[in-house]
C-alpha cells in the first residue's frame, strides 16, 4: 500500500473518531491526547509527507479507545453506518442498565 494512501486513511479515521467525540480541532484534540499540535498537524494534513511514528499512533488510538490497527483500516459508508446503529444501540443499551 502506498504511504500516501495509508496516510489518507489515518486522517479519515482520525477524522471520524474525533467527529464522534465531538472534537471540533486538530488544537483541541492536541491539548486533550497531550500531542504537540505541530505533530499531529504534520501527520493529518494532505499536502504534507510521511506517516506517524509508531509512538504517535498507539497515543492517537488510546486516546480514542481504538486498537492501533482501527486507525489503518478504511472504513467505507456501509461500515460507518453499521458503526453508527451499533453505536446508537448500545446508548440505548447504556439507558437501560444506568
Amino acid at each position: 500500500m502506498e504511504a500516501i494512501k495509508l496516510r489518507q486513511i489515518i486522517t479519515a479515521n482520525v477524522h471520524e473518531a474525533m467527529a464522534r467525540m465531538d472534537i471540533a480541532s486538530i488544537t483541541e484534540l492536541s491539548r486533550l491526547a497531550n500531542i504537540p499540535q505541530t505533530t499531529l498537524n504534520s501527520y493529518l494534513s494532505p499536502n504534507k509527507e510521511g506517516l506517524p511514528s509508531l509512538r504517535h499512533l498507539l497515543q492517537i488510538a488510546a486516546f480514542f479507545d481504538l486498537e492501533p490497527w482501527e486507525l489503518l483500516c478504511p472504513v467505507g459508508e456501509a461500515e460507518r453506518a453499521v458503526i453508527k446503529s451499533m453505536e446508537a444501540w448500545m446508548r440505548s443499551r447504556g439507558d437501560r442498565e444506568g
